[in-house]
């Protein structure tokens, strides 16, 4: 359980960094949406591929 929350806090940080391109204002709202948005994503592939969550991030 730990392991999945660790994978998904990192797919969490990717998809910051993809959010800091697309506002280069950098501005807390938009990290906060990125930040939610990534434990979706992380979510809905550990929900389809199991622990294959861990390979892709």
């Amino acid at each position: 359980m730990v392991k999945i929350y660790f994978f998904r806090l990192v797919g969490s940080v990717f998809f910051m960094h993809i959010c800091d391109s697309c506002c280069p204002y950098s501005r807390i709202s938009c990290y906060f949406a990125c930040f939610f948005f990534g434990f979706l994503v992380c979510y809905f592939y550990q929900f389809l591929h199991g622990y294959a969550v861990i390979y892709w991030y």
